[in-house]
């Protein structure tokens, strides 16, 4: 039997790229959303653990005093659903989009940028696909502020979300290979 070794951040960057190369070959959307969370609240702490975080500290200011438990339940609504099965085991999650799981991965992506740490092929090429479906969504000074080149983006913008994926599914598989 192989032994796990691993620290945090490894843990991190393995779920961070697990989810992405699962959104880009379009396997279930809870399924991600589970990875991703658990990526994405491994390197929150990691950041309010460090305070190196200049994501972490954006966010933080962006937060009304004394709003802090209400903004994490928001931000966990389908985690916190999927981890406490245990209160009402008959409820429904209902009205969740499927691309919350691209917002959690966009933040986790700058998380982990911002605590100093390499991006991967799989994290670089998901932040160019997503800046290219949303080129405004971003202000300029984010560090991969980058698109598409020519007029891909728009015809990209302008396909359905399966073809969208396989597009970045490709892409992964170019940079990687």
């Amino acid at each position: 039997m192989a032994e796990i070794k691993t620290n945090k951040a490894d843990a991190a960057r393995r779920h961070l790229d697990a989810a992405i190369r699962m959104l880009f070959d379009q396997q279930d959307p809870v399924a991600i959303y589970s990875v991703v969370a658990a990526a994405f609240r491994i390197l929150h702490s990691l950041s309010e653990k460090s305070g190196a975080s200049q994501f972490h500290e954006t966010i933080k200011q962006m937060i009304r005093p004394g709003q802090e438990q209400e903004f994490g339940a928001i931000m966990n609504m389908m985690g916190n659903y999927l981890k406490n099965a245990d209160h009402n085991p008959d409820e429904l999650l209902n009205g969740v989009e499927e691309e919350v799981n691209d917002l959690t991965i966009v933040g986790a992506c700058l998380y982990y940028d911002s605590l100093g740490y390499q991006l991967t092929s799989e994290m670089r090429t998901f932040m160019v696909w997503f800046m290219t479906l949303h080129p405004k969504l971003m202000a300029d000074s984010v560090p991969f502020n980058a698109h598409l080149a020519g007029s891909g983006g728009d015809a990209l913008r302008g396909q359905s979300r399966q073809v969208q994926l396989e597009v970045g599914k490709q892409i992964l598989a170019n940079t990687r290979g």
